[in-house]
């Protein structure tokens, strides 16, 4: 029997798994039917607030791999996040210095045509490129429904009222010294966020706060996240957070087999490159 192929269409692949991911087929353009499809934008940090190394930050993307084809969304991958001197000093004193994130793209140290032959990925900034991207005024990107999980796996108790077992609310909090909540401004009384988000302008017109733990064939969030053409899962597959999802060793495997980007030129590009795939920190 010949192995399977990974689906390439979002629309096709809900609840698919690849049998044999070494079975590559051709790529094709992500943004080939950029107007019908619909996103998933998932990181596993808290942006702005993001102390996880690259390393961590990779372990992470098998949760979003699944929760995408889960769903049957195109993955859309925001940059990875580090700040200057952060291996250096304790996470304490870190965070009393206020430090400003900084910002890599993804195929600035993987080559992502790889990912691209398992399931459709694009970076934020193809999104936001995008002629079919929902923008308002000043060009800002909008994101119809977003997740932002701030629960411990301690705090999380599955209650009855979880829709799909896959997401119990909890109240997002009204002030934050750091992160998602610091950088953008509530629209009273809604549930809309708006300012600066990876350093571009960004409308989240609803944003919900709680657990997020979603499951193979539990990953119904509700209808305002499901129905929502652009959605984000923040804190997803982070540590300590809830989402066991990325626990298929295929979804792994994909990950842990992306080569170096080509257009990495050099050595000092190319340690990058294996201190983000090699050291845990």
């Amino acid at each position: 029997m010949a192995p399977r192929r990974c689906p390439l269409s979002a629309s096709d692949m809900r609840g698919s798994r690849c049998d044999d991911i070494h079975t590559v087929p051709a790529a094709r353009d992500p943004s080939s039917t950029m107007q019908n499809e619909r996103y998933l934008i998932a990181s596993p940090c808290d942006p702005g607030n993001c102390h996880i190394y690259f390393s961590v930050q990779r372990k992470c993307l098998p949760a979003a791999i699944a929760l995408a084809r889960e769903t049957g969304r195109v993955l859309v991958l925001p940059p990875l996040e580090w700040y200057v001197d952060q291996a250096q000093l304790m996470a304490n004193a870190f965070l009393r210095q206020t430090p400003v994130p900084r910002f890599t793209r993804w195929s600035d140290l993987f080559d992502l045509t790889y990912l691209q032959h398992h399931l459709p990925v694009i970076e934020l900034q193809e999104l936001r490129s995008s002629s079919s991207a929902p923008t308002a005024a000043a060009g800002a990107l909008i994101i119809d429904a977003a997740v932002l999980d701030t629960a411990s796996v301690a705090s999380f108790s599955r209650a009855e009222t979880d829709v799909g077992g896959a997401f119990e609310e909890q109240p997002c909090p009204l002030t934050a010294a750091h992160g998602l909540l610091a950088n953008l401004s509530r629209v009273s009384p809604t549930r809309q966020y708006r300012g600066q988000l990876w350093e571009a302008p960004t409308i989240i017109r609803q944003l919900q706060c709680g657990a997020l733990s979603p499951r193979p064939g539990g990953t119904v969030v509700g209808e305002w996240f499901d129905q929502a053409r652009i959605v984000a899962a923040f804190g997803l597959g982070r540590p300590g957070g809830h989402s066991n999802l990325g626990s298929d060793a295929a979804h792994r495997e994909i990950v842990e087999a992306m080569p170096p980007a080509r257009r990495a030129p050099n050595t000092h590009m190319r340690m990058r490159h294996r201190l983000s795939t090699c050291v845990d920190v």
